[in-house]
Formats: structure tokens, sequence, C-alpha cells
């Protein structure tokens, strides 16, 4: 039997519909299943549903200011639970969902509550999904915030909950069975992640202040976690081939983070600031990159740890086969007794080409006053080079070019005869 529904103000057996503003529901054929209540000022709500066996369409609409949300749905076994509640402040008075699934079996739930801070009202939230079994959870809580969701593959799912400010995240997903996850907390705030393959998995958490992320995967089964704590912050993966797996955590003060990865099954992994070797020191002014490129080798790994203080890194591997770069800078010295300049570790590998090529970097600053920056860099250009870098105490420059195959380099430096904390010493020699 098919039934067309015009509801204004008017209540039917097959719908729900209380103390509303507007509210227009339309369906067509099945066993639709619609309840919207609304309560308080300017609310709107407009569902159109189409097909046959779709569920539940709820939509609860509580409070003050401008609450709006059009939910529409053609295929089967469609699910939508969308709730707002206002409580405003003025600003616009907005509270924004649209939710659109044209497949089968999609599900998604949007819940944005009320005031969080002095501007009010604003939040959207969007939510497409094209394919079937898409599964989307938004959840938002207060000042502009926005959260846009597209998903035109199948079996796609993504979940978002975000607190407050400015905040944004915006997921796309045009694959098959990726899956996205991203928490937000306070203050600026963006996300952005994209996944253009398949079975990609994408997390994103982050905490305060301005920060920012960006995920695009567009080969198939790769991981991408960014873990980012408090002040400025900044983190960026790109992964353009297959099972690679990049990971960045960050926690405080500036830092600045990318993994840049061409290729198959590559390993990449980042962390700054984590208080591994000194609890309580407080990192500052870190960078780190690492770039893996070329498309024609597979099974690189590049590992970077810094901890304090104005440090530097870089990785660079171009065209090799099972080619391993790690670095490690540590700045032992509470960041409030180093002058702006001071306390510097900077680290640089070049892996040009070639297969199995081993290079690594230690650099340590100790807790003392009047010693300059640690420098390490080394060039590795053919196949089965070896080479270590191990400069404790500042003041220290090393310059490292291996060019052919099967070099192997070992400098260590101790200008300052410096006896590294015993925590950090027990890095040394390299355990990889």
């Amino acid at each position: 039997m098919k039934k067309t529904i015009f509801i204004l103000t008017l209540l039917l057996p097959i719908c729900f519909l209380f103390a509303q503003p507007q509210s227009i529901v339309n369906q067509m054929g099945g066993l639709n299943d619609v309840e919207v209540t609304q309560v308080g000022e300017q609310n709107h709500s407009n569902v159109y549903t189409d097909g046959w066996f779709n569920a539940l369409s709820f939509v609860d609409q509580d409070g003050d200011g401008k609450n709006n949300s059009e939910v529409y749905q053609d295929g089967d076994g469609n699910t939508v639970d969308v709730t707002q509640v206002n409580g405003y402040t003025k600003w616009f008075d907005l509270n924004e969902s649209d939710i659109f699934q044209d497949g089968n079996e999609n599900s998604a739930k949007v819940t944005q509550t009320g005031v969080s801070s002095w501007l009010g009202s604003p939040r959207f939230s969007d939510i497409d999904q094209d394919g079937d079994e898409n599964d989307a959870d938004v959840t938002q809580e207060g000042t502009a915030l926005l959260s846009t969701i597209n998903q035109p593959g199948n079996k796609n799912d993504a979940i978002v909950v975000q607190e407050g400010f400015i905040v944004n995240s915006d997921i796309f997903q045009p694959g098959h069975r990726n899956d996205a996850d991203v928490q937000q907390d306070g203050s600026v705030l963006f996300v952005d992640i994209d996944q253009l393959g398949d079975k990609n998995d994408a997390n994103v958490d982050q905490d305060g202040k301005a920060l920012l992320a960006t995920i695009l995967q567009q080969g198939d089964k790769n991981d991408a976690d960014v873990d980012q704590d408090g002040s400025t912050l900044n983190a960026n993966i790109l992964q353009d081939g297959k099972g690679n797996d990049a990971d960045v955590d960050q926690v405080g003060k500036s830092l600045n983070a990318n993994i840049v990865q061409h290729g198959t099954y590559s390993k990449a992994k980042q962390q700054q600031g984590k208080g591994k070797y000194f609890a309580g020191l407080d990192a500052k002014y870190n960078d780190a990159n690492i770039l893996q490129d070329g498309g024609a080798w597979v099974g690189s790994k590049a590992e970077q740890y810094q901890e304090g203080m104005q440090n530097d890194a870089d990785i660079y591997q171009n065209s090799g086969l099972f080619s391993k770069a790690v670095q490690i800078q540590v700045n032992a010295k509470p960041s409030y007794t180093s002058p702006l300049g001071a306390d510097v570790n900077i680290a640089e590998i070049r892996q040009e080409s070639g297969v199995f090529n081993r290079a690594y970097q230690v650099q340590y600053y100790p807790d003392a006053t009047g010693v300059g920056p640690n420098i390490a860099n080394v060039t590795q250009d053919g196949s089965f080079n070896y080479s270590v870098e191990v400069q404790i105490g500042g003041d220290n420059n090393s310059l490292v070019n291996q060019i052919g195959n099967g070099n192997v380099g070992d400098v260590y430096q101790n200008v300052n005869s410096v006896v590294p904390d015993p925590t950090f010493a027990t890095t040394l020699p390299f355990n990889y």
C-alpha cells in the first residue's frame, strides 16, 4: 500500500508531532516511521522518506532561537536520530542539521547541545551518505562548530565528537570500508580527513588551543593516527600508496609534524615532547618532517623522537627498499632556563637510493648552561650502508656522506664530557 502524508499542524497515527512551529513530513510507501518533537521558538523540521521498510526518523528540537532539521531518506532500512537543544545567547540563533541518505541501511545520529561559551548558539552538521551500510555519528557542544561527513561509498564508518569554541571537522571517504574517528576538545581546532581508497583507518584526537590535523590517504589499507595535546600544534599526514602506517604524537607548546609517504607498506612515526625520558619537561618549538618517496620502494621505516626546546628533525628516504632511519633528540633542560636560539638539536638524514640502508642519530642536550647546538647530518646513496651518530653535551657537529655500497660510519662526540642521565642512557647503544 502506498501512502502520502503531508503534516503541518496535524497529528496522524503513523507520525507523532508535538508543539511544533513548523513540521512537514512526507512519506511514500512501506513501513515508514517518523517521530518529531519540537518545544520552544523558531523550530523547523522537514522529514521525507521514500521506500519500504524504512525505520526510525526521529527529530527532537528543544530550545530557544533557531533550530532547523531536514532529514531525507530514499532507500530501505535507513535510520536517523537528530536531537538539538539550544539554550541560546543569540549569536544568529543557529542550530542546523541536514541528513541525506540515498542508499540502504545507512545510520546517522546527530546530537547538538547547549551553550558552552559567551558567543552562543551556532552549530552545524551535514551528513550525506550515498551508498549502503554507512554509519555516521556526530556529537557537538558549543559555539561555532561544524561537522560535514559525506561517505558516498559502502560500509564506511565516521564518528565525530567536538566540544567548544570555533572547531571544525570534515570527513569525506569516497571509498569502501573506511573508518574515521575524530575527538576534539577546546579552542580553535580543525580536522580534515579524506581517504579516497578502501579499508583505510584514520584517527585524530586533539585537545586544546589552536591545533590542526589533516589526513589524506588515497590508496588501500593505510593507517594514520594523530594525537595532539596542547598549544599551537599542527600535524599533516599524506599517504598515497597502500599498507602504509603513520603515527604522530605531540604534547606541548608550538610543535609541528609532517609525514608524507608515496609507496607501499612503509612506516613513519613521530613523537614530540612526551616526557619519555624526563617527565614534566615542557617541550617547545619542536619541528619534525618525514618524507618517504619514490613509489618503487617498500618496507622503509622512519622514526623521530624529540623532547624539549627548539629541536628540529628531518628524514628523507627516496626510492629505497627496507631502509631505516631513526632520530632521537632530547633536551634535558627546562625551557625557562634557556634563552631563545640556544639549546638546539638539529638532525637531518638523507637516503637517496638503494636498499637496506641504516641511519641512526642520537643527540642529547644536558641540563647545563653555556653550550651550543648539536648538529648531525648523514647522506646515504647506495645500498647496505650503515651510519650511527651520537652527540652529547652541545657544541657537536657531525657530517657523514656515504656514497656507494657497504659503507659503515660510527660517530660519537661528547665535547663537554657530559654524562647522560641514566634514563636516557638506556637508549645507547641502539637497540633497533
